[in-house]
């Protein structure tokens, strides 16, 4: 059953340190905080996953896709 479905470009990954804190993270969405990729290197960047209203059953199997 398909629950949620959401979307962060890599460029708008910028924390808001102010409201940051190690479990949740929060997204700096300004023109001014956009950072683009640079080829070959691998970047650092926190998603929060943000909570919804569904039911699990016990033994239910949770499947998160990062593209």
């Amino acid at each position: 059953m398909f629950v949620q479905r959401g979307w962060l470009r890599a460029s708008m990954r910028a924390l808001d340190g102010q409201r940051s804190t190690a479990l949740r993270p929060w997204g700096d969405f300004t023109e001014a905080a956009v950072r683009p990729l640079r080829p070959g290197e691998p970047t650092l960047m926190r998603v929060e996953i943000h909570k919804f209203a569904h039911v699990f059953r016990a033994g239910s199997s949770l499947r998160v896709t990062l593209d």
